[in-house]
């Protein structure tokens, strides 16, 4: 019998395959198939913060700058405003008996953090801070960005009750250095990551218009910097780690769990293909798994972290030269990392210790 549990946050799950923040979970029906199609918990679709303190009839936080105002949505097109949003929690939490993750996204702000209590106590079991900001300031130094992420992680971790995710962006200069002050900050998992939503250029009229929001099966680019950051954090951080973007099979599911991933989300996926989708999934894990001879979740969880490269900016480095041309281009990766090791002490010191 193969046993998909896990624990994300401390807290228990049936499966490590968890439906992400989506148009999907504003139905209660649909998050009642979520869980009879085997999920292990649900995320809710997000309460943001230009929500918060935003009534209908007021006008927009951001009219009166340029172009914001014909940008954002009014406040009518949000599916649910503040207070539907915390009826919504309770009675998501009165439908299901897997854990209710709500997703609480905003940027730099402190008010809308007033809501994680909010939240909490509506019945959420946990909460995923989503925090999606691009630094667009020239002078504004690296730095500062990343303290604004540590406060806002500090501040939803002290008023929350219950453990709280954080979902980032990938736009850090030293990821592991930032998921280890996020994680010190209270944050009890890290969701990597926020999908990338970069706009299209229409040449004609010389405007931007909305870029695809759906992932693609075996989406290379996100999914893959999501598995290569779990597979070094993994065993490094106290945080749980979960990938998020381009999860689409089981086996981008099973790709990410060997990686490190306490939990799989999935949310394209499930948008492209329904719900039911969830349960496919599940079972062609647990079948691939019975064919490998793993017993569990746990027993796969990292068996591809980064313990078992010795230098893993060697192999990194490695892999990056293959691609480059400058190696012969058939020779094994595996092949190559091992010749990278066998560097002088010097060599191989300089380049898996820190910078500067």
């Amino acid at each position: 019998m193969i046993d998909l549990s896990t624990t994300y946050m401390g807290i228990p799950l049936r499966s490590p395959l968890v439906p992400s923040a989506s148009p999907l979970s504003r139905s209660l029906d649909q998050v009642k198939r979520m869980e009879d199609a085997g999920a292990g918990a649900v995320v809710l679709h997000s309460l943001f913060e230009e929500q918060v303190g935003w009534a209908p009839d007021e006008p927009h936080p951001y009219a009166g700058s340029r172009r914001g105002d014909q940008y954002m949505p009014t406040a009518a097109e949000f599916a649910l405003g503040p207070d539907e949003y915390l009826e919504h929690v309770r009675r998501a939490k009165a439908a299901v008996a897997v854990p209710v993750i709500a997703s609480l996204n905003g940027t730099s702000g402190d008010g809308w953090l007033r809501y994680v209590r909010n939240l909490a106590e509506a019945g959420a079991d946990a909460l995923e801070l989503s925090i999606h900001y691009l630094p667009t300031d020239p002078f504004l130094p690296g730095r500062a960005v990343e303290q604004v992420h540590v406060r806002l992680v500090q501040e939803a971790a002290t008023k929350a009750a219950v453990p709280v995710a954080v979902k980032i962006d990938p736009f850090f200069t030293s990821v592991p250095a930032m998921a280890r002050a996020l994680s010190e900050a209270g944050a009890r998992a890290l969701v990597l990551f926020n999908p990338v939503w970069a706009p299209e250029v229409d040449p004609e009229s010389r405007s931007l218009v909305p870029g695809p929001l759906l992932s693609s099966p075996g989406d290379r680019p996100g999914a893959a910097l999501a598995l290569q950051w779990i597979a070094f954090l993994h065993g490094r951080v106290q945080a749980d780690l979960a990938a998020s973007g381009g999860i689409h099979t089981a086996r981008d599911a099973a790709k990410a769990i060997v990686a490190g991933a306490a939990v799989v989300m999935m949310a394209s996926a499930l948008l492209a293909n329904g719900v039911d989708h969830l349960r496919a999934v599940r079972d062609e894990l647990a079948e691939w798994m019975e064919r490998q001879g793993c017993a569990s979740v746990r027993e796969l969880c990292g068996s591809l972290d980064h313990s078992s490269v010795p230098w893993p900016q060697l192999y990194e480095r490695a892999q990056y030269v293959r691609a480059a041309g400058t190696a012969d281009p058939w020779l094994p990766s595996h092949e190559l990392a091992t010749r990278a090791a066998r560097t002088t002490p010097t060599a191989a010191g300089h380049l898996a210790e820190p910078l500067g």
